[in-house]
């Protein structure tokens, strides 16, 4: 017999009959049965719950239905980075768990377990990358694997030439069927730094000491220079403040001023920090804005690639049929590729998913909706700075890096 699966998302009763253009429908499948009445069909299923719905194809009649709940995969990645001798190599040995593969199932079912691991070394101070590098890349390394719970040891050459405590980042990317569509996703993110041990601290233990020295010594020089500044700025803001404002405070200027002189601090990430005096709710747009930015671009040649040139609309539709779904009444739909509209893609659509790793997803979720809350202020419960410094942390669980000074708390 020829069959037909269909997928709706939430739970829901299935139709009768076959209907195209239901807006709640996520995946579409044929196949036909062996001779003992049985098939295998495997695809990916966004979290929550899913309604599976097989149809006979000549009579266009259902014939089975199902409602299931699935949790995000097992996929796991563990690092373990060491160093033999007086090598410059680094060898790090990754570990964990790869689900099955998103394509067509084969005829055993452990052959179905296959991925690649990925590693590079970074500096100390430097992040690891969120997406994982070409491996064609100089100085990034990869091994595939082709069991459920692997083992593989790499090298990566010279690594200790380039900084003496390297951080290791790994990348375990392996195939997933998502709408219909196979591609090879990361499904789990690691990384390990290499400690520096005693015997190689002994030739440059002394120098080490000099070194911060300096640096404190130079560190206690900006922040003086920095007080002094502040109180002049102060004297000269007292004796030019004729429209009765309040003065501000030396702390908030010599704050102003380390971050200033600072040279460790990015002029692009002072955008995202909480200007003296902003309303948080302006504040948190903003924060949601910076990290909209960060993926709009391919997130749009994600939904290019996958919905075509009406991308926007096939977007709204999924949107609209989750939150029919879920109970809710029918959301407005986005008129272009907005802050609000790149977190809901990045927390609830497939597409967006593919941008972030699974520990990233539920961040996405909670920084949505303190953005929907900055947008639609309720008086009865008004943001709090505690609701920006959750979006600041949000915002670097999301995107990988690190938070931006923040001027305004207070220690």
């Amino acid at each position: 017999m020829s069959y037909r699966v269909v997928v709706f998302a939430g739970r829901r009763a299935c139709p009768r009959g076959l209907l195209a253009g239901n807006p709640a429908q996520t995946f579409e499948a044929d196949g036909i049965l062996n001779d003992t009445g049985a098939d295998a069909q495997q695809f990916s299923l966004s979290s929550g719950r899913s309604t599976i719905c097989a149809y006979d194809l000549d009579a266009e009649t259902l014939v089975a239905a199902k409602v299931i709940r699935t949790r995000p995969g097992r996929d796991r990645l563990r690092l373990a980075a060491s160093k033999e001798g007086s090598d410059s190599d680094v060898y790090v040995t990754a570990t964990g768990y790869v689900g099955r593969d998103g394509d067509t199932p084969f005829s055993d079912a452990a052959d179905q377990h296959i991925g690649t691991v990925t590693v590079l070394a970074r500096s100390r101070g430097a992040p690891c990358p969120t997406r994982p590098p070409d491996p064609d890349r100089p100085g990034v390394f990869w091994d595939s694997i082709d069991g459920a719970h692997f083992s593989v040891d790499l090298t990566i050459v010279d690594a200790l030439k380039v900084t003496r405590e390297p951080r290791v980042c790994g990348y375990l990317t392996a195939p997933r069927r998502t709408l219909g569509y196979v591609r090879t996703r990361t499904v789990a993110r690691a990384q390990e730094r290499l400690a520096t041990t005693a015997s190689d601290s002994n030739g440059t233990g002394d120098a080490e000491r000099t070194a911060g020295q300096i640096a404190a010594w130079i560190l206690v020089g900006l922040v003086v220079a920095g007080i002094i500044a502040a109180l002049w700025r102060a004297e000269r803001s007292a004796n030019d403040n004729s429209e009765g404002k309040p003065r501000p405070s030396p702390a908030d200027d010599a704050s102003q001023a380390v971050l200033a002189d600072s040279p460790d601090l990015s002029p692009g990430y002072e955008f995202v920090q909480r200007r003296h005096d902003e309303e948080v709710a302006y504040a948190i747009q903003r924060a949601v804005g910076t990290t909209a930015d960060v993926y709009r671009d391919r997130l749009r040649r994600n939904l290019e690639h996958q919905d075509g040139p009406d991308w926007l609309a096939a977007f709204n539709a999924r949107r609209r049929a989750d939150m029919l779904a879920k109970g809710h009444r029918p959301p407005a739909a986005y008129a272009s590729l907005e802050p609000r509209a790149v977190l809901n893609c990045l927390a609830y659509d497939p597409a967006g998913q593919q941008l972030i790793g699974p520990d990233a997803v539920p961040a996405a979720q909670q920084l949505y909706g303190l953005a929907n809350a900055a947008h639609h202020p309720d008086p009865d419960k008004p943001l709090t700075d505690a609701d920006y410094q959750r979006a600041r942390r949000l915002y670097s669980q999301i995107t990988g890096y690190a938070p931006p000074f923040d001027t305004n708390r207070q220690e």
